[in-house]
């Protein structure tokens, strides 16, 4: 059924139920595994969603509020550079956790 030109197929019912029920099983599988890469991905980028959620909204006031573009791109500046530099305090916070005693 799966291979090219109908090479290899079931020939009798019991093949057929085998087969079937092979098809049924890898599907489960197969779906448990797209399930946990999906779950692994979005905790993986679950800090970075955060920090793009606070952007669009500060985009947004900013925009209602009509706020200069000069300084919209300084508060942008702003929030990406305190955010780089808090990571790297929970980087360190997380190593000195490690190495102390």
């Amino acid at each position: 059924m799966l291979i090219g030109l109908n090479e290899i197929y079931a020939h009798t019912t019991t093949e057929l139920f085998v087969f079937s029920f092979l098809m049924l099983i890898s599907s489960m599988v197969n779906a448990n595994i797209f399930g946990v890469i999906a779950v692994l991905v979005s905790e993986a980028n679950k800090g970075m969603n955060q920090f793009q959620e606070r952007m669009d909204t500060s985009n947004t006031a900013m925009a209602n509020l009509k706020v200069p573009p000069e300084l919209q791109r300084k508060v942008k500046e702003f929030m990406l550079m305190t955010r780089s530099h808090q990571q790297r305090q929970e980087e360190m916070k997380e190593f000195l956790s490690h190495c102390s005693p």
